[in-house]
């Protein structure tokens, strides 16, 4: 089997057939391999890294590509032509990727938007709203806070812990009063994402 010098799709090769006289024949044929056609595809570690944090892309190209041409929107570097390069990106935000591949003869671009979400550790919360008033036993008494940027969970909590328990991760919460407490309590949120912990809100008097 040997590849045609001239055309590395072809390749030839000998075989036998049978002859008359119960002989055996040699003959010289071959066949053509198509690769697959040229695509640019790729995949990324974390496509919601923290800023100032690196990630890998890795090309996932079809078609056997000889030269990579990346381009990375706010990301450190802002380009590349390494395979598999990485990157860093120093400031939350979301960030456009394109990868152009090229097989010598024709080329491919894939480009995806706000592909890269970087993470920022979420702000303060704001201070809890709801009920200044609940009573023993109270099972539906709702607070909520506003939205943080970055934040993709909040957490609740009430001093002194006896006074009740929450329920909920998110901007609405229910406190459930203990059947036994008698007194005051404060209120207090956290927003929080994969990157670390915002700074306790104010809290809420609740009696």
């Amino acid at each position: 089997l040997c590849v045609d010098p001239e055309n590395d799709h072809t390749f030839w090769f000998t075989t036998q057939y049978p002859g008359s006289g119960g002989s055996r024949l040699t003959k010289i044929a071959s066949f053509e391999f198509t690769p697959a056609a040229l695509n640019a595809m790729f995949s990324v570690s974390s496509n919601s890294p923290c800023a100032g944090t690196s990630v890998s892309f890795t090309d996932q190209s079809a078609g056997a590509p000889v030269s990579w041409s990346w381009a990375f929107a706010g990301g450190t570097a802002a380009t590349s032509s390494s395979q598999n390069p990485q990157v860093t990106y120093n400031v939350a935000g979301s960030y456009d990727v394109q990868l152009i591949v090229s097989d010598g003869t024709v080329s491919d671009t894939l480009s995806e938007t706000d592909f890269i979400q970087a993470l920022a550790t979420p702000g303060q919360a704001a201070k809890p709203a709801g009920p200044a008033d609940v009573c023993q036993g109270d099972d539906a008494a709702h607070y909520t806070t506003l939205s943080v940027p970055f934040a993709t969970s909040y957490a609740w909590s009430v001093n002194p812990p006896e006074a009740g328990t929450f329920t909920g991760n998110d901007t609405v919460a229910s406190l459930s009063v203990s059947e036994i407490f008698a007194g005051a309590m404060r209120i207090k949120v956290q927003a929080l994402n994969d990157c670390g912990s915002g700074v306790v809100s104010d809290s809420l008097l609740v009696n």
